[in-house]
């Protein structure tokens, strides 16, 4: 879904980037999402910290 009135075309390219979008507010995520993913970035969005937690990989040692 893209947002309305929300279109960037011009800037650095995420191409394949992975971004995790944390925020509890459903609008906010969406907004963030739609213009990440229109730099071509790869985007999971989450609630919560803990959303965040339970699906994130443990870190590198």
């Amino acid at each position: 879904m893209t947002s309305p009135g929300v279109r960037l075309n011009d800037g650095p390219r995420l191409d394949g980037a992975g971004v995790l979008v944390v925020d509890d507010a459903p609008d906010v995520r969406e907004v963030v999402t739609d213009i990440l993913t229109q730099y071509g970035a790869k985007v999971t969005a989450v609630g919560s910290a803990e959303e965040a937690r339970a699906g994130a990989p443990p870190p590198c040692a």
